[in-house]
C-alpha cells in the first residue's frame, strides 16, 4: 500500500512543484533605498507597489507553458526612473522530472513551477541634474 501511495505521489506532482511551489519571491532593492516601486505582469497589470527595499510574491507562470515576465519600475525625487524587464527560464527541477520520466512533465507545467524567475539586480540610480555645458574658453586678447 505505502509502494502505490509513493508512486501516486511522483506521478501526481512534479519535483519543480515540490521544490519551487507556484509563487516566487522577488527581493527589490534600489540604490538609494527607500524608491518607490511599481510591479506589472505581461499583460501591464499592477501586480505589486511600494516602497524599497521589499519582497514580494508573484506568481510564476501565466498559465500552461507561459513563463512569467514582469515590468519594475523604480522612482525617487531626485532621480532618473529606472524599469527593468524579469525574464523567467525553465528551472532544473523540472528538466529531473524528464530525466526520471517521473509524470511532473506533466504537472510542473500546469502549476507554473517549471519556471524559474530570473532575480533583478539592485535597481541603481542616477541623479536627476540637468546639464550644464562648460563655459567656453575666450579668445586671447589681441596685442
Amino acid at each position: 500500500m505505502k509502494t502505490v501511495a509513493v508512486a501516486a505521489l511522483l506521478f501526481l506532482t512534479g519535483c519543480a512543484t515540490l521544490v519551487n511551489g507556484t509563487r516566487a519571491e522577488l527581493q527589490i532593492r534600489s540604490e538609494p533605498p527607500d524608491a518607490q516601486f511599481e510591479l506589472r505582469d505581461y499583460d501591464g497589470l499592477e501586480v505589486a507597489s511600494g516602497t524599497t527595499p521589499a519582497v514580494v510574491k508573484v506568481p510564476r507562470s501565466r498559465g500552461p507553458y507561459r513563463a512569467a515576465r514582469y515590468d519594475l519600475r523604480v522612482t525617487k525625487d531626485g532621480y532618473l526612473p529606472k524599469r527593468t524587464r524579469i525574464q523567467s527560464r525553465i528551472d532544473g527541477w523540472f528538466w529531473i522530472d524528464w530525466i526520471t520520466i517521473v509524470g511532473g512533465f506533466l504537472i510542473d507545467p500546469f502549476t507554473g513551477a517549471m519556471w524559474n524567475i530570473i532575480e533583478p539586480p539592485v535597481q541603481v540610480l542616477a541623479p536627476d541634474t540637468p546639464f550644464v555645458r562648460p563655459p567656453e574658453p575666450s579668445a586671447p586678447a589681441p596685442p
